[in-house]
């Protein structure tokens, strides 16, 4: 039996669909003798993909490294002992000048060769297993953290309106992905150990461990201060990246009318302009770092030089035995291995710092993790009172004055002028933007919307945007909005209602994939998808902005039909439309208009008939004639009003 399933790979297969023309309607084949049951557990597991065990959520960084003190004691313990068998080496040496050659003794050699064996296999363990326990680490770090950022994600999209700023918790979370699991993490547990070394260098002249310590200072002076000359240059580098990134996105959003309308060569001219910037940046900064590299690599392997003549000049004086010299020459060098380690660490400091500081501060601004108490399923009733919508970290409303009650089995119809705020006013009815204190309310059947966690609320509403946009996966994955719990039922149910069968099956099925963004799929295929997710599960509140966009005839009388069913089935529906058909079938019409200060405004609102009245009363009573552009067209009637409307980017 084939392996696939509702919302991912290797699960059990779907019933075969036919399509039966002389009923005209789905049915079921037969031959699905595998077809599963609604409650059938193959259909419902997650996907046969590895998991990592799940791990307690952390709202900073500093918290997440807390947790693991374990493995951090762990590396800690391990660090110490790998540091001890480094001396193996040296050692063994020591002992073949002090017993082996003097005493000619092949024994005494094969007995130490043996032992020096096993010490250096004991080290290649200990490094096998620090290794992992410091990839277990990293991942732990970041499985603690990735819940919270993706919300923070969430959140910043909301309020950049999808800028490629919201990806930024993303790369923060690299960055400290890539610091703890990579080799100047190590720098904390190798430098505590350095002691080490230079206490066996003293032991054997205090001039060489004199020496030793100077030539560790020297090399953390000249590393401190290139740092310091390289930091400008890094800055420069990613704000020219940034620069760069900008102009690729642009050119991305707008490939249609770059291409349209001839504008390649000069985008690529904008693009050649930001990527020499970007160029420039980057090799002045190579050449700062550059420099530290060099500079520190030469001045090391001179100071281990200068190490052996101090040591001649011991052996000379008969202070030491020529065996020394050499040893300390050797432990010099791994002396100053953290010298590397710490370089590595300036250079990731900075980038880790500010990923760190974002991250905690994202985190902070979070809602507590809490969950409310269930409520039971709503009914649909949305009341709104002195609603004043704000965009996310905006000061000023977009809109405001909006109070109005949505019923089940009733189509309230959104109108106004472009940019008025209805888009904005319907982010704001399904939670996407909140509401701020003293601005109102929005409450679903009396409760507002902090008492349902995210989860419970989403299954009663359902949310078509202006703009719909897909995951990258298939036709099923995103109409059943990645539940694990979606049955086949339900999946057909939404595609039926959103008129999207046909559809569906001339792309491919549902296991068709939609490509990123669902780019595979023209606007009006989209919005046919987004329209059956938005009615995935039967939710009792439905809330769809502009329906009618890129919809064809087919399309706009498939989208009329299933607005009748939905509010025969007595269900909450809310839409904004220019579109007079969709006005038509309003059972309640909520108009919005500007201010004096250029702000959105509620009109009116009330049943359709009622306000079509009150706008042909107002018409007649406004003398003597609007000035030319002054009218503006809500659905089939004219507002006339005193001043031209403002134009916004959002509507």
């Amino acid at each position: 039996m084939r392996e696939d399933g509702i919302n991912g790979h290797h699960r059990r297969a779907l019933p075969v669909i036919v399509y039966d023309a002389s009923e005209g309607r789905d049915a079921m084949d037969e031959s699905a003798v595998d077809a599963p049951h609604e409650n059938d557990e193959g259909m419902m597991a997650a996907a046969m993909a590895p998991r990592l065990p799940p791990v307690a959520e952390a709202r900073s960084v500093a918290a997440a490294l807390r947790v693991e003190n374990r493995l951090l004691a762990a590396l800690a313990v391990f660090s110490v002992l790998i540091n001890a068998l480094m001396l193996t080496g040296p050692m063994f040496m020591l002992q073949v000048y002090n017993l082996v050659l003097p005493a000619a003794s092949t024994e005494t050699l094969l007995v130490l060769g043996l032992l020096v064996v096993l010490l250096f296999l004991a080290y290649g363990l200990l490094e096998l297993v620090r290794g992992r326990l410091q990839a277990r680490l990293a991942a732990r770090i970041v499985q603690r953290l990735r819940r919270p950022l993706f919300a923070a994600m969430a959140r910043l999209s909301l309020n950049s309106g999808g800028a490629p700023a919201a990806m930024q918790p993303a790369r923060d979370l690299e960055v400290i992905n890539n610091y703890y699991g990579g080799p100047a993490f190590l720098f904390w547990f190798d430098a505590p150990t350095a002691p080490l070394y230079f206490a066996v260098i003293f032991l054997m002249h205090p001039w060489l461990g004199v020496y030793a310590v100077a030539a560790l200072a020297l090399l953390l002076l000249m590393a401190l201060f290139f740092h310091k000359r390289a930091q400008r240059p890094l800055q420069d580098v990613q704000r020219a990246q940034a620069g760069q990134h900008g102009v690729l996105d642009a050119t991305r959003l707008n490939a249609s009318a770059v291409a349209a309308m001839g504008m390649t060569s000069s985008v690529a001219r904008l693009f050649d302009t930001a990527h020499d910037g970007a160029i420039i940046a980057t090799t002045r900064a190579r050449d700062r770092t550059g420099t530290l590299s060099s500079v520190t690599r030469a001045l090391r392997l001179l100071l281990q030089s200068g190490m052996l003549a101090l040591g001649a000049l011991l052996v000379i004086r008969n202070e030491i035995h020529a065996g020394a010299m050499i040893i300390a020459s050797i432990i010099l060098a791994r002396a100053l291995f953290p010298v590397d380690q710490f370089i590595a660490h300036l250079q990731l400091r900075g980038n880790l710092r500010q990923a760190r500081t974002r991250i905690d501060k994202w985190l902070a601004a979070l809602p507590p993790n809490k969950r409310p108490t269930p409520l039971p399923p709503p009914r649909g009733v949305l009341e709104v009172k002195a609603l004043a919508v704000h965009v996310p970290n905006g000061k000023l409303p977009v809109l405001h004055g909006v109070s109005f009650t949505a019923r089940p089995g009733r189509i309230v119809v959104v109108a106004g002028p472009v940019g008025v705020g209805k888009s904005s006013l319907l982010r704001a009815l399904v939670g996407a933007w909140p509401v701020r204190e003293q601005a109102g309310s929005v409450k679903l059947d009396g409760a507002s919307f902090d008492q349902w966690s995210d989860e419970d609320r989403g299954r009663f509403i359902g949310y078509l945007p202006q703009e719909a946009r897909l995951f990258d996966d298939t036709i099923r994955a995103n109409i059943t909005r990645f539940r694990p719990d979606a049955t086949a039922e339900q999946l057909w149910e939404a595609a039926r209602r959103a008129g999207a069968e046909r559809l569906i099956r001339d792309l491919g099925g549902y296991d068709a994939p939609v490509g990123p963004n669902g780019e595979r799929l023209s606007t009006g295929q989209r919005r046919r998808i987004a329209l059956a997710q938005a009615l995935f599960g039967n939710p009792e509140l439905i809330v769809l902005d502009e329906p009618e966009t890129g919809l064809d005839d087919d399309g706009m009388a498939a989208l009329l039909k299933v607005l009748s069913e939905l509010r025969e089935a007595g269900r909450t529906i809310i839409l904004s439309s220019h579109a007079a058909k969709l006005h038509d079938i309003a059972d309640d019409l909520l108009l919005l208009d500007y201010d004096q200060r250029r702000r959105g405004r509620q009109l009116m609102f009330g049943p359709r008939q009622r306000v079509l009245r009150e706008l042909a009363a107002r018409r007649k009573k406004t003398a003597p004639a609007p000035r030319v552009g002054a009218g503006r067209m809500v659905g089939k009637m004219k507002i006339v009003t005193d001043q031209p409307p403002r134009q916004r980017g959002n509507d």
